[in-house]
């Protein structure tokens, strides 16, 4: 009898351990859904890699890449690693892009073009 029952709580740890993970990203999901720190079209970006939330189910969230790849990413990375939601404050967003001139080039003519440039995609 005691055989059976070490067997049986061995087993038991075992399993224990193997569905940790999964309680750890349920868990994880019912807390974004609660705190509404992450919505379905947010453009989010974790472990450096930039996407829109597709969908937010309890143990997994769908985020689509710029490259149209579909990342599945389990629930407890979010709250374990860095989130960027580049979008809940407001959708509009700002990048800066260094450009590189020649020396010698007319600066200002260089400032005439980027604003310009910056007028058009306003529009």
């Amino acid at each position: 009898m005691s055989v059976l029952l070490t067997a049986s709580a061995a087993l038991l740890v075992g399993l224990g351990f193997a569905l940790q993970q999964l309680f750890q990203d349920v868990i994880s999901g019912i807390l974004i859904i609660i705190d509404q720190s992450l919505h379905v079209g947010d453009i989010v970006e974790v472990e450096g890699k930039v996407g829109r939330v597709l969908e937010i189910k309890l143990r997994t969230t769908r985020v689509v890449t710029r490259n149209n790849r579909v990342m599945v990413i389990p629930n407890h990375k979010f709250m374990l690693d860095t989130l960027f939601n580049w979008t809940q404050n407001s959708f509009t967003n700002r990048e800066q892009v260094d450009v590189g001139v020649a020396y010698g080039s007319d600066v200002e003519l260089v400032k005439k073009y980027y604003y310009n440039v910056q007028k058009k995609n306003r529009k």
